[in-house]
């Protein structure tokens, strides 16, 4: 009966030690993925931030490609963006950094629409993880494009929803000189007691409104404005927030450098040349 006692054990330990490596590959394999979910694309319509790519040629250098999915214009100017001093990866490590540069043109080896904008940080010291780094990059930016307003295209007499940064229209009808549409209004300081100015914008010229109605239900307000003359398509409707300053809108993105461009040297001097 010892015997037995002392074998059952010993092949009790052997199975425990024969599962071991295998539980803790599967740990380290999955660990990080488990603790930081991979959120490498925001969407603020039209805009759409992704992770691009990374180069770790002479410095370690991350990339974020910015495009307007309506292939509208867009320029640097367009959004002020504020990057933390400090990142960190999915073993709390921390990078400083150093630089973050736009680029209107090329981004490494990828030759830019008038509709893209690339934006390269470079971090400080290299990440020294050759099977790829997760990296949990917050920031914040404030859309300068919006500054005189939120400029609506109509191009049809009705609009079923449309889309605009933090700002929205829905079950928009036009007749003549009347506009009835929904706002939805997303600005992270919104308390349902905002104010608007309305206009409409034809042929570079600004139509103010003679009657304003607006009937809040959250989450929309109901408007209906009148205009002064009758207004002719395609128009457009800008609104502007008298109340409130521009938004801040926060992000907070985790990238898997594994999952995009890895680019060297050659590459990026090819694009540039291009």
């Amino acid at each position: 009966m010892n015997h037995r006692v002392i074998l059952f054990f010993l092949l009790t330990a052997i199975l425990l030690a024969a599962c071991q490596p295998e539980s803790w590959l599967n740990n380290k394999q999955q660990g990080s993925s488990a603790s930081l979910p991979v959120r490498d694309t925001i969407v603020k319509s039209p805009l759409q931030i992704s992770y691009y790519g990374f180069s770790d040629d002479e410095e370690f250098r991350i990339a974020f490609l910015a495009e307007n999915m309506n292939e509208s214009p867009i320029s640097a100017d367009d959004y002020q963006y504020q990057w933390p001093r400090f990142i960190e990866d999915e073993h709390e490590n921390l990078y400083e950094v150093t630089d973050v540069e736009l680029r209107q043109g090329t981004l490494f080896e990828r030759a830019l629409s008038n509709y893209e904008i690339g934006m390269i940080m470079t971090l400080s010291p290299p990440p020294g993880n050759e099977n790829g780094n997760f990296f949990s990059i917050p920031f914040y930016m404030v859309p300068n494009i919006y500054e005189e307003g939120y400029r609506f295209p109509i191009n049809t007499s009705t609009i079923d929803h449309h889309q605009l940064g933090d700002m929205a229209i829905s079950n928009l009808e036009l007749d003549g000189r009347l506009l009835t549409f929904d706002l939805i209004d997303d600005h992270p300081d919104a308390d349902g007691s905002e104010e608007y100015l309305f206009t409409a914008i034809q042929e570079n010229q600004e139509i103010f409104p003679m009657f304003i109605n607006m009937r809040r239900s959250n989450p929309y307000t109901h408007i209906e404005v009148e205009f002064a003359r009758e207004l002719i398509l395609p128009t457009r409707l800008s609104i502007t927030r008298t109340t409130s300053p521009l938004p801040e809108w926060r992000f907070s993105m985790i990238i898997d450098t594994d999952q995009g461009r890895m680019v060297n040297e050659s590459e990026q001097k090819e694009g540039e040349e291009q």
